[in-house]
């Protein structure tokens, strides 16, 4: 059974809530697998228990490291309590292609998908990311300054969730709408 959401906004990844630093918060539902984060609902980003198209928008902010084992130092660290990671490039991959479908079933026709996304040396960057979410149209990329102070490129990437009938349909009318004037531009000269 999928649960129904009264509120509008999904983190799929609520964390320590960074993204909500300064924010508005109150029509967001927070999701996360880790129990210590306190999230609104337990849940993998992977198989989210809601409705379908109960979303106007979904925010995610992934770990951005791979090749991190269980018991690594690296767990140890501030960095990786608060941000995790991926045992593997192929793992976070699963993750990319599974969210991207469960993204898309939650967000309404027409709603944003939100990424944060972080270009750390020797690990997969933004245009691997975008390259990823396949049932999304880029709409826009924003660069900004780390806040942490590291020298990493962190990018805002935005998407709209493609409609398939609708975008097919908007197709058809601009064919329809060329015919009509190539129609007018030959009558007018024959």
């Amino acid at each position: 059974m999928r649960l129904d959401c009264e509120k509008t906004v999904l983190d799929a990844t609520a964390g320590l809530r960074k993204l909500w630093i300064g924010r508005d918060a109150s029509k967001v539902v927070f999701v996360d697998v880790r129990r210590d984060v306190l999230p609104d609902v337990l849940a993998s980003n992977e198989f989210l228990p809601f409705r379908d198209e109960v979303f106007e928008r979904v925010e995610y902010d992934p770990p951005h490291v791979t090749g991190v084992k269980k018991h690594d130092a690296y767990w140890f660290t501030g960095f990786g309590r608060r941000f995790g990671g991926w045992p593997s490039e192929s793992r976070l991959l699963k993750n990319m292609y599974l969210v991207n479908d469960e993204f898309e079933r939650v967000l309404r026709p027409g709603g944003t998908l939100f990424v944060k996304w972080t270009d750390i040396p020797d690990q997969p960057g933004v245009g691997f990311l975008v390259k990823m979410f396949t049932n999304f149209l880029e709409v826009s990329r924003e660069e900004r300054i780390s806040r942490s102070g590291s020298k990493n490129r962190v990018w805002f990437v935005t998407f709209k969730r493609i409609d398939p009938q609708k975008e097919l349909l908007e197709i058809h009318r601009q064919e329809a709408r060329r015919h009509v004037i190539v129609d007018r531009i030959f009558a007018k000269h024959h």
